[in-house]
């Protein structure tokens, strides 16, 4: 487990590549390197992986006729504005458009449905479009 002073140590090390550290700071560098050798070794790791990047970094400088090139393709048509280019976006949109209107409507319809009470299999006649016959009063002619 770290110590106070080695936690110090690791991010005093990492800010030495971020800025110059003052003088205090780089003594405390120093003097903890040559007392815990657990650190240098960090610290040499460190020092040879930044290295390593350094070495394996890419000038990002274009080319001279790089602007030239661009205009010209643009020019051209050469550029992924065609249907042809968004055309798998679209499709995965309206599939996903189609798949939350088949969600919405299940939810909806659900939300709609009866609740029935009966035993499962037990049969229910269900008469709607027929009057009901009130057969406690007397039928009279006049009706």
């Amino acid at each position: 487990m770290l110590n106070l002073t080695c936690k110090r140590f690791a991010r005093l090390v990492n800010e030495s590549r971020d800025r110059q550290l003052n003088s205090s700071e780089d003594a405390f560098v120093s003097r903890h390197s040559s007392i815990c050798p657990r650190c240098e070794h960090v610290q040499e790791q460190a020092v040879g992986a930044f290295g390593a990047l350094c070495d394996l970094a890419l000038d990002a400088e274009p080319s001279d006729t790089f602007d030239e090139r661009v205009t010209l393709a643009f020019r051209e048509g050469r550029t992924s504005m065609g249907f042809g280019y968004w055309s798998p976006a679209l499709m995965g949109a309206a599939i996903a458009g189609i798949a939350v209107l088949c969600a919405l409507t299940i939810v909806t319809r659900t939300a709609d449905s009866p609740v029935r009470r009966e035993p499962l299999g037990a049969a229910m006649r269900i008469n709607r479009g027929l009057p009901s016959l009130n057969l406690d009063r007397p039928i009279s002619r006049t009706e």
